[in-house]
């Protein structure tokens, strides 16, 4: 019987391992795709940004008004400091010394 060296025992373990699951993978039984049950919806991007990141519960007003938080206050906003550029600056000045 030849030696076992450290470079065939690694190459039987490698074989056995290999064997087992091409072995596994042969037993399983197809599935069909008939019974995959993905609830993918078309819905589009920015309504599932709404539903991830921004809930839409109600809120009261110091009116006593009730409101949605996305619906009535986010919805269909821009922010004005982005969308028009040197507005946030005279806001913010003030004079020296004070």
């Amino acid at each position: 019987m030849a030696k076992m060296t450290r470079r065939n025992w690694l190459a039987a373990v490698g074989a056995t391992t290999a064997a087992v699951g091409t072995n596994s993978l042969l037993a399983q039984e197809p599935t069909p795709a008939s019974t995959h049950n993905y609830n993918f919806k078309n819905i589009p991007p920015r309504e599932l940004t709404q539903q991830r990141h921004l809930p839409n519960v109600e809120l009261i007003t110091q009116d006593n008004q009730k409101v949605h938080f996305y619906t009535d206050l986010v919805k269909d906003r821009r922010p004005d400091n982005h969308s028009q550029p040197g507005r946030g600056a005279e806001i913010v000045e003030r004079p020296r010394g004070e």
